[in-house]
């Protein structure tokens, strides 16, 4: 059960707002979009990598508002929402564990490496744009 969420949704429609973003979901939607994404990406994400940035960049969101919480020490659903985050991030990082490194020098974890497989279009862009080989995930 998820604790009241008000103040939290409040601070991601600030937060996303301040990224630019069009759509202001709430933060269970937003921890779901998160979610989704890394599904995608267990079943082989089938995109290519300009989508793969677009469709990761929630995380982007996702970190702002914890960032936000922390410094403004507010809020005790944001526990909840750090605690659901973790679980999400876990499934991501055991995904791009063993992948291949294609932006070493960027400073957020989940930008750095990539599934070590994928759908035919973006197997195909990784070796095009990085010169890596991952496996094709059979359809």
């Amino acid at each position: 059960m998820t604790p009241d969420t008000t103040d939290l949704a409040l601070i991601v429609a600030e937060v996303s707002q301040r990224l630019g973003r069009r759509q202001i979901l709430s933060p269970g939607e937003l921890l779901g979009s998160w979610s989704s994404f890394v599904d995608e990406c267990q079943e082989g994400y089938e995109y290519d990598y300009s989508e793969y940035l677009n469709d990761i960049s929630v995380r982007n969101v996702l970190q702002a508002v914890i960032v936000d919480c922390r410094v403004s020490r507010r809020l005790v659903s944001s526990a909840w929402f750090a605690g659901e985050l973790d679980v999400i991030d876990l499934r991501f990082k055991s995904l791009v564990e063993s992948g291949p490194a294609v932006r070493p020098g960027d400073a957020d974890w989940w930008m750095v490496k990539i599934p070590g497989f994928g759908g035919e279009d973006f197997v195909a862009d990784t070796l095009e744009r990085f010169g890596e080989v991952i496996a094709l995930v059979a359809e």
